[in-house]
């Protein structure tokens, strides 16, 4: 696993072996992949509710990991399809897309 992100800090910020943080990134890894394409079809279909359910947990997920970059932006998601606002969601997919590919 090559990564942008430092494991040793997460390791020590969440009080667990470096290992057991490696085992988790991987965890989140797997399910974060169908989370994505979930959000991907929910955009697409301009599905207000299942953007904000997909979009929840995928910060949720994130921010239990201490993935500020990624959890901050599923909640910027989140909070727009709450509103039913008109952001531009493919855009802040994409950056969601790339911060978790940077960690694989």
């Amino acid at each position: 696993m090559s990564t942008n992100i430092n494991l040793q800090k997460i390791a020590e910020e969440l009080e667990f072996d470096l290992e057991d943080v490696k085992m988790l990134i991987s965890i989140f890894l797997e399910s974060v992949t169908k989370l994505m394409l979930n959000l991907k079809e929910a955009i697409a279909n301009h599905n207000f509710e299942s953007i904000h359910q997909n979009a929840h947990a995928i910060k949720g997920s994130a921010a239990n990991l201490n993935l500020v970059d990624i959890s901050h932006t599923a909640k910027e998601i989140e909070l727009a399809s709450r509103e039913k606002s008109t952001i531009d969601y493919m855009e802040y997919y994409k950056t969601l897309e790339k911060l978790i590919h940077e960690i694989k």
